[in-house]
């Protein structure tokens, strides 16, 4: 499309990014005030949402709308516990280090707070490289 051609039309109404002044906010206010629906026009709105499902239908309390249960992904699911089981402060080896991780014990990224243990880094990637090479089974 070429460019420069168009003659810029000024006051179109509300663009994106605008921010009208607090004048106009008062006079926008005033204008609307006392304004109400119609019946007609209720009923027009309540016939057209008869039937719709709502957004949070089958999300149990607590739990948003993102929610995907035992679906959850690798990322997901470690937020889920440091939720839960807070940030992993100490080895279960007894290991000294300045950074803890939460490991997954089956390796099978189940939802459930007694499957994983805080480890120190080193241990976490010995115990990993033990799933990878077959010496423990979970």
């Amino acid at each position: 499309m070429p460019v420069g051609i168009y003659q810029h039309k000024p006051n179109q109404g509300f663009q994106k990014g605008y921010i009208p002044s607090e004048e106009h906010r008062k006079k926008l206010s005033q204008a609307h005030k006392g304004k109400k629906l119609s019946l007609e026009h209720i009923d027009k709105i309540r016939l057209k949402n008869i039937g719709r499902v709502a957004w949070n239908k089958g999300v149990e309390e607590g739990q948003g709308n993102a929610w995907k249960g035992d679906s959850v992904g690798y990322g997901g699911l470690h937020e889920w516990i440091r939720k839960h089981l807070g940030k992993a402060n100490k080895c279960k080896n007894g290991c000294v280090s300045r950074k803890y991780e939460w490991a997954n014990i089956s390796q099978e990224y189940k939802r459930a707070l007694t499957d994983f243990m805080s480890l120190c880094t080193s241990c976490h990637r010995k115990y990993d490289y033990q799933f990878e090479r077959g010496l423990i089974y979970g």
